[in-house]
C-alpha cells in the first residue's frame, strides 16, 4: 500500500514539465527520484556522480571514461544510470553500449545498469547479450510501475546478505558523507569544492612516498589530522581519497570511516577487513576474495599475526603498495565510556601496527579539544598513543584559502541564481571584505554564511551588524531551531547528550530533524553536526583564536601623528583641516586617504569613527600613553599578526638543507624578499585587493612601479609596523639584514625607522 506522502512525490515527478537538456533530466527528474529509491549522496546507500575511470583500450593505450551515476548499497556499488536528454532514445543501441560497457569496469562491476531520458526509463541485465530491457516504462506510467522498480533497484530490495553487516548484523561501516551541493554546509564539502590546505596535502603525500620508498626505515605507519570543530578535517580527508583515486589509484587504496557508525568493540577489526574486501573487489589486490572469509575480527592481539592478514601484507609489499584506512571523528569513541573495549582494539592495533610496519596504514581525525572532555585514564592514554602517529595540524584558514573559497560561492551564485540585482551585487562585495577581515579563518563559518546568503537575499548587513562573531554563531543557531515543535527539541537534544534507544521514542521527530539536515545518520547511530552540538550541549560556542590577518594601509609614523591628532579632533573634517595645516596631505587629497588612515587606527588602536555622527569613539586611555608604552601595546597585538605566528611555528621545527635558505625562523637572519615570498604564500593579490577595497594610489606614485610590485609596499608596511613594535629588527650595517628576536625586543622598538624618515622626506604619503 503506498502512502500518501509517497503518492504526491511520484505524482509530482510523474507530471514534471518536460525540459530539453541532460542536466534538467539530472536535477529534475533522476535526482528526486534516487532519493525515494532510498540513495543519498555522501551516505552508505552513495550516489557518485562523475566518476573519473581509466579503461584500458590497447597495449598502451588508456582512455577516461566517467558512469554519470553510480549506486551503492552499504558502500558495495550495485547498478549504474546514464542519463540522456529528452531527445535521446533509452532503446538506442548506442546509448545501451556505452552503459553497458561501464559495468565491466574492474572499478565498477555490477550486474545491472539503467538508461533514463526524463520521458523514458529502461533497466538492463549485464548478462543479457541480447540487451532487452527487464523493465521500460514512461514517466507518464510512474505510479503504475512503482512496485517493479522499488523492488528491482530500492536499497531495500537489494539482498541483505551481500551488505556488510558484521558482529551481530550490528556493526555498518559508513563513509564520511559530504554534500552533494555548493548551498548545504551541514556536511564536508565535495572535492570539487575543496580549497587550500596545500602545505598539509603535500605533508600527507610526503608520509605516503617516505613509506614507499624501499631504501626508507620510516617509523610511522599511523597518520592522524588534528584540529578544531569545523576546521575540515573531515573534506581534507574526502580530498585525499579523491586525490588517490585520480593519481594514485594503482599504488594506494584509501578506505574512509566515520567513527559516528561504531557499534561494536570490534569496529576497528571490521572496518580493516572492510577495506581489504574493497580492495580486493576494485582489483587494486590480486588475491581471491575468499581469504577475507578467513579474516578473525575477534582476535584483537593476534589480528596482523593472521596468515590471511599476512598474505595481504605480502602482497602490498611486492607491489609497493598501501591500504589507508582513516577513522574520522575518533574523539566520538574517545568521549563514550560505553566504548572503552572499541578503543582498546583501536589501541592494540596501533602499538602492533608499529612495530610490524606493514603496508597497512591507519589514519585518525580527531577535535583538538578533545582533551578537554575526556576521563584522565583515556587522556592519558590518548596522549600516549598519540606519540605513535604522525600528527599532522589542521589550523584556521589563512585569507588566501577564504579567497579561493569566496570565488567558488560567487560562481556558484551566479549560475544557480536567475538574476542577482546591482544593489544585491554591491552588498556581495561589501561581504566579502567583511569576511576576509573578521571571518575568513573558518571554512565552517564560511559555509554557513554561503548558505544563508544563497537561500536568502543577499544582505551586507546580515553579518556586519554583529560586534562578537560568537554572538553572529549562536543567533544563526537559533534561527535554525527558532520553528521546532518543542518534542523535536527534546530529541535534537537527546540525540545530542548520547542517549540510547531514541528512535523507539522519538521515531516522526527523528524524521523531521534529518529533513531539516539538523541531524545525520551514521550507521544504526543518530548524530548531531559537530558545532550544534556544542551548543546544545553548553549553551555555548567557543571559537578559536583568530589571527589578524590586516594590512596597514599606512606605514606606522602616519597612524601615530593621526593618533595623537585626536587629543584635540572631534570630526573627520576637523582632522582632514589639521592635516592640511601640518602638510601631511595635500589640498587635493581625497576621502580615502582619511578613510585608509582611520582603517589602520580602527584595527590597531580601537578608534571608532560614527558616521551618522560624525565624532570620532577613542580609548582614552591609549592617548596617554608614549611611544614606548605604545609599543608595548602594539607588541601584545600585532604578536597575533599571521605574519608572526607563521615564522613562530618554524621555531623548533626542522630543516632541509634546501629549506634553510627559504624559511624564516625566529633567532635566524633573513631578507625583505623572503618576507615578501611568505606574504604572497597566505595572501593572495585578490585577497589583498578585497582586503584594501580603499586603497588609494598615492603609496606608489613617487615609486618605479617597474621596480617594486604590490606586495613589496606590503611588506615595507607591515615591517613598519613590526620595527615599531619590537617584534622584527634591521641590521644596521649594509647589506640589510632582518631578524626576530627570540628572548628581546627588536633594537627599533618605539622607534620610527629609517625607512619612515626616508619616506617623510620622499613626501610619498601627499597628495
Amino acid at each position: 500500500m503506498m502512502d500518501d506522502i509517497l503518492f504526491e512525490r511520484l505524482s509530482e515527478l510523474q507530471n514534471l514539465e518536460t525540459s530539453s537538456g541532460e542536466e534538467a533530466v539530472r536535477e529534475d527528474f533522476i535526482k528526486p527520484l534516487l532519493e525515494l529509491l532510498g540513495y543519498k549522496a555522501g551516505t552508505e546507500h552513495d550516489i557518485e556522480r562523475g566518476v573519473i575511470l581509466k579503461l584500458q583500450t590497447g597495449t598502451n593505450k588508456t582512455e577516461t571514461i566517467k558512469p554519470d551515476y553510480i549506486l551503492s548499497i552499504t558502500n558495495e556499488r550495485k547498478w549504474i544510470l546514464e542519463a540522456k536528454a529528452p531527445n535521446q532514445s533509452v532503446l538506442n543501441k548506442k546509448h545501451i553500449n556505452q552503459a553497458h560497457s561501464y559495468t565491466n569496469h574492474k572499478e565498477v562491476n555490477v550486474k545491472l545498469y539503467a538508461v533514463c531520458n526524463g520521458e523514458d526509463f529502461a533497466l538492463y541485465l549485464k548478462e543479457d547479450p541480447k540487451y532487452q530491457p527487464i523493465l521500460h516504462f514512461k514517466r507518464s506510467e510512474l505510479i503504475k510501475n512503482w512496485s517493479k522498480l522499488n523492488n528491482k533497484l530500492s536499497v531495500k530490495s537489494f539482498d541483505t546478505s551481500d551488505k556488510i553487516l558484521l558482529a551481530n548484523d550490528r556493526e555498518i561501516i559508513s563513509p564520511i558523507s559530504y554534500a552533494e551541493s555548493f548551498d548545504i554546509h551541514d556536511c564536508p564539502c565535495h572535492p570539487r569544492d575543496f580549497v587550500g590546505r596545500d602545505d598539509q596535502r603535500k605533508e600527507f603525500w610526503q608520509f605516503i612516498h617516505n613509506i614507499k620508498d624501499k631504501k626508507s626505515k620510516y617509523p610511522k605507519r599511523v597518520i592522524g589530522f588534528e584540529g578544531h570543530s569545523g576546521i575540515g578535517k573531515s573534506s581534507l580527508i574526502l580530498k585525499l581519497k579523491a586525490e588517490s583515486e585520480e593519481n594514485n589509484s594503482d599504488n594506494l587504496f584509501l578506505f574512509q570511516v566515520d567513527v559516528k557508525s561504531v557499534q561494536t568493540d570490534f569496529f576497528a577489526a571490521i572496518a580493516i577487513k572492510t577495506a581489504i574486501v574493497k580492495a580486493i573487489e576494485q582489483g587494486f589486490l590480486d588475491l581471491p576474495k575468499h581469504i577475507c572469509n578467513e579474516i578473525n575480527i575477534s582476535d584483537n592481539l593476534l589480528f596482523f599475526n593472521q596468515l590471511p592478514i599476512q598474505q595481504v601484507h605480502k602482497t602490498l609489499k611486492e607491489n609497493n603498495k598501501i591500504i589507508i584506512v582513516f577513522f574520522d571523528h575518533f574523539e566520538y569513541l574517545l568521549r563514550q565510556s560505553r566504548l572503552l573495549n572499541t578503543y582498546n582494539l583501536f589501541e592494540s592495533l596501533i602499538y602492533k601496527i608499529s612495530d610490524l610496519k606493514p603496508n597497512i596504514v591507519l589514519g585518525f581525525s580527531w577535535k583538538t579539544e578533545i582533551s578537554s572532555v575526556i576521563n584522565e585514564d583515556i587522556r592519558f592514554r590518548w596522549e600516549t598513543l598519540k606519540e605513535k602517529i604522525y600528527v599532522i595540524s589542521i589550523e584556521t584558514f589563512v585569507p588566501k584559502e577564504a579567497q579561493e573559497y569566496i570565488d567558488i560561492f560567487e560562481i556558484y551564485l551566479k549560475e544557480k541564481k536567475n538574476k542577482i540585482s546591482k544593489q544585491e551585487l554591491q552588498n556581495l562585495y561589501k561581504l566579502k571584505v567583511w569576511i576576509l577581515d573578521k571571518c575568513y579563518a573558518l571554512p565552517w563559518l564560511l559555509r554557513k554564511l554561503f548558505a544563508k546568503i544563497y537561500k536568502y537575499k543577499v544582505d551586507s548587513q546580515f553579518p556586519i551588524k554583529y560586534q562578537q562573531l560568537s554572538e553572529l554563531v549562536v543567533d544563526m543557531l537559533q534561527d535554525d531551531l527558532k520553528d521546532l515543535h518543542p518534542k523535536v527539541i527534546e530529541c535534537l537534544k537527546q540525540i545530542a547528550n548520547e542517549s540510547s534507544d531514541i528512535l523507539a521514542f522519538y521515531e516522526q521527530e527523528i524524521k523531521i530533524l534529518i529533513e531539516k539536515r539538523l541531524i545525520s545518520q551514521n550507521g544504526l547511530n543518530y548524530t548531531v553536526e559537530s558545532i550544534l552540538h556544542e551548543y546544545i550541549v553548553t549553551n555555548q560556542v567557543k571559537l578559536p583564536d583568530f589571527s589578524i590577518s590586516y594590512i596597514p594601509k599606512r606605514p606606522v609614523y602616519v597612524c601615530l601623528e593621526v593618533f595623537r591628532m585626536l587629543k584635540s579632533v572631534n570630526n573627520k573634517q576637523d582632522l582632514i583641516n589639521k592635516l592640511r595645516s601640518s602638510r601631511m596631505i595635500s589640498k587635493n587629497a581625497n576621502s580615502k586617504t582619511i578613510d585608509n588612515i582611520i582603517s589602520d587606527l580602527r584595527h590597531f588602536f580601537q578608534i571608532e569613527y560614527n558616521q551618522k555622527n560624525d565624532n570620532f569613539i577613542d580609548r582614552e586611555y591609549l592617548l596617554k600613553l608614549d611611544n614606548a608604552e605604545i609599543a608595548d601595546y602594539l607588541a601584545g597585538k600585532l604578536t597575533e599578526h599571521l605574519i608572526i605566528k607563521e615564522i613562530n611555528k618554524n621555531k623548533n621545527k626542522t630543516f632541509k638543507e634546501d629549506q634553510i635558505m627559504t624559511e624564516i625562523r625566529p633567532g635566524y637572519r633573513f631578507n625583505r624578499y623572503m618576507l615578501k615570498q611568505l606574504l604572497k604564500k597566505i595572501y593572495s593579490d585578490k585577497s589583498i585587493e578585497t582586503n584594501m577595497f580603499e586603497e588609494d594610489e598615492i603609496d606608489i606614485q613617487h615609486i618605479n612601479k617597474q621596480e617594486r610590485d604590490k606586495f613589496d609596499h606590503y611588506t615595507s608596511r607591515l615591517l613598519s609596523w613590526f620595527y615599531f613594535a619590537g617584534l622584527i629588527e634591521k641590521s644596521e650595517m649594509k647589506p640589510y639584514r632582518l631578524l626576530m628576536p627570540t628572548n628581546r625586543p627588536g633594537k627599533q622598538k618605539g622607534k620610527i625607522s629609517s625607512e619612515d624618515e626616508i619616506d617623510k622626506q620622499l613626501g610619498l604619503f601627499d597628495n
